[in-house]
């Protein structure tokens, strides 16, 4: 049986523009598999970011649906540590309430 060789290279072109995050990033807390998952359309992995897809060459930023209080419907902003849900998409306005 032959053997493979998988060699992660980093590609800052394709960086989150919520996070920075990219595959292969230097700092540990922003090296996720980043990468394209529907024609030029990049899925972020990183927990700690609100943008579920994005388009590195012209900057369009599909974000998550606020999660902290179930009837928001608003669109995510931040991600917030529940003390339940671990870490949860939050919209600006919950995100005060949740913090105040």
């Amino acid at each position: 049986m032959s053997e493979i060789t998988i060699t992660v290279v980093p590609d800052e072109s394709i960086a989150c523009p919520g996070c920075g995050a990219y595959w292969g990033h230097p700092d540990p807390a922003l090296d996720h598999p980043n990468r394209f998952k529907v024609d030029t359309f990049c899925r972020c992995y990183n927990p700690r970011c609100p943008v579920l897809y994005y388009d590195p060459y012209i900057g369009e930023v599909e974000v998550g649906t606020c999660e902290w209080f179930a009837a928001c419907g608003n669109p995510a902003t931040t991600v917030l540590e529940h003390p339940v849900l671990t870490l949860v998409p939050a919209c600006e306005r919950c995100a005060g309430l949740a913090t105040s």
